[in-house]
């Protein structure tokens, strides 16, 4: 937080680009989240580094809690089977679609028919979910974090203003005193 309060920008173009890498750290797109927040803030011409810098709501720490949050606020939303979500564990679901899509694309090269039945099953069953539940959690933290970011700035740059002035007084007033 040290280091945005710092950032040479407006506080509203700050906060705007922390709340564009919270929001991008809620979605299902490991890996790039960086890029997109990026991207996004960029095209929206709001602070680059703030946003890249809110992406790090989502670490080692916090990416467990904001899947299991995310596919949970999903599933209310997108009609999920739990039988087919509990038999695997997300990682081999994950190394399970990506095999069945370098295979098919493969078979695709080959002129072979493809089975895509695999991808579906992940897309429908976990992308689908996380990505609704991401884009509503990640909606609500990120204005969060606007309205938590926003005035953080400006109180730090009022303080830092009122010190600058006080020491500038001070260095006035000691110019007329005499030297005993």
């Amino acid at each position: 937080m040290a280091r945005i309060k710092r950032l040479p920008d407006s506080p509203s173009n700050i906060a705007f680009g922390v709340a564009i890498g919270v929001f991008v750290s809620f979605s299902p797109f490991f890996g790039i989240h960086v890029v997109l927040a990026f991207l996004i803030a960029r095209f929206l011409r709001v602070n680059i580094l703030a946003s890249i810098l809110g992406t790090f709501m989502g670490n080692p720490v916090t990416f467990p809690i904001i899947a299991a949050l995310n596919f949970s606020v999903g599933g209310l939303f997108i009609n999920v089977s739990k039988e087919g979500v509990a038999e695997k564990s997300f990682l081999k679901q994950l190394v399970d679609v990506s095999y069945a899509l370098s295979e098919n694309v493969r078979m695709i090269f080959l002129g072979q028919e493809a089975d895509f039945s695999t991808i579906l099953e992940f897309f429908y069953g976990i992308f689908l979910p996380y990505l609704v539940g991401g884009f509503i959690l990640g909606s609500v933290t990120a204005t969060i974090s606007y309205f938590i970011v926003m005035p953080t700035i400006v109180t730090y740059r009022s303080r830092k203003l009122r010190k600058k002035r006080k020491k500038k007084n001070k260095g006035f007033r000691s110019i007329g005193r005499k030297v005993e």
